[in-house]
């Protein structure tokens, strides 16, 4: 990664965090969540990165264009495999494009960003937090308001460390199923 040098300051990296989940089902709203709990809590003077926010119910492709431009992104959701915790990990474009109407993977997202060449692809992670509750007009649970409460530590850490120093295999909070299933 170049950084560039504009009145002896260095331009920070653009990092777009894309957090996403109904809000109106439960756990299902962990991702949005960080991203206001991140956006309160992080002492921006201290951060690494230039940040974008992102939040919406789901992944669409149109997507795509919030990924312009960015050189890292990190895509946010709730998991159904985890049984607690959060798991963080480095994902790449798709290799088989699987779309529908309802649900996008993020690797689905990175694939169309390729697909129709948009630039560079930013290096992606996600951040799944664990969500066991996803009825309609359910609150979060306790369950995954620990696991947020550890993920938001987790990320507000992340936001102050330099980019090459983020992790290079997965990360998991606490012990967890293997697999990773989107809310």
């Amino acid at each position: 990664m170049i950084l560039l040098q504009l009145d002896n300051q260095v331009q920070k990296p653009a990092l777009c965090i894309l957090g996403y989940g109904n809000c109106s089902r439960g756990d299902d709203a962990a991702g949005p969540l960080l991203l206001a709990r991140i956006q309160q809590s992080v002492d921006w003077s201290l951060a690494k990165f230039s940040v974008r926010f992102v939040e919406d119910i789901q992944l669409n492709p149109e997507h795509v264009f919030d990924l312009q431009g960015a050189d890292v992104a990190v895509f946010v959701d709730s998991s159904m495999t985890l049984q607690k915790g959060y798991a963080f990990e480095r994902i790449f474009a798709a290799s088989v494009q699987e779309f529908s109407s309802h649900l996008q993977a993020p690797e689905n997202i990175l694939a169309l960003f390729l697909q129709a060449q948009m630039g560079k692809l930013p290096m992606t992670f996600f951040l799944g937090i664990a969500g066991v509750n996803f009825e309609l007009n359910t609150p979060l649970s306790p369950e995954t308001a620990r696991s947020l409460e550890s993920a938001s530590r987790f990320f507000c850490d992340l936001l102050q460390t330099p980019l090459h120093r983020w992790p290079s295999s997965k990360v998991f909070s606490e012990e967890t199923k293997p697999g990773r299933q989107n809310a």
